[in-house]
């Protein structure tokens, strides 16, 4: 077989080629390795919850006072269970857990009882002037 190229020509052409082939066989693996190195969002975190009803009644337990509620009001409310945490007083457990839900807390002697956030005050109203104006 006659060749048209010498010899050095021939072993550059196959190592050019070799080295064509081994560009072309590495773009998908690089495309496969971009594609599993993006960035991801991080996926939520779960906080276990419990019903505001029944961190309420955990709290009576520990502190063994009573909490005055009306259940119709808070049956719906959920409150993250980190929220109780033994080392805490009991002021600063309901504050924790009534803050973010609007609602407060009063103190009747030994007893707590839990208020809409709002704090209504009773207007008095405005004294009246006793002067009267002249119309000029």
């Amino acid at each position: 077989m006659t060749h048209i190229l010498p010899e050095k020509s021939r072993s550059q052409c196959r190592a050019a080629c070799l080295m064509l082939l081994l560009l072309v066989m590495q773009l998908p693996v690089t495309a496969q390795m971009m594609a599993q190195s993006e960035v991801r969002p991080p996926r939520p975190v779960q906080v276990p919850m419990l019903s505001l009803i029944n961190a309420l009644d955990r709290l009576k337990e520990q502190f063994h006072t009573d909490i005055l509620f009306e259940e119709k009001n808070l049956e719906s409310l959920m409150v993250p269970a980190s929220a109780l945490r033994p080392q805490k007083t009991i002021e600063a457990s309901l504050t924790e857990l009534l803050t973010p839900l609007g609602l407060r807390y009063a103190k009747k002697k030994n007893n707590y009882i839990i208020l809409s956030g709002k704090i209504h005050h009773r207007s008095k109203p405005k004294p009246r002037s006793r002067r009267r104006h002249r119309l000029r």
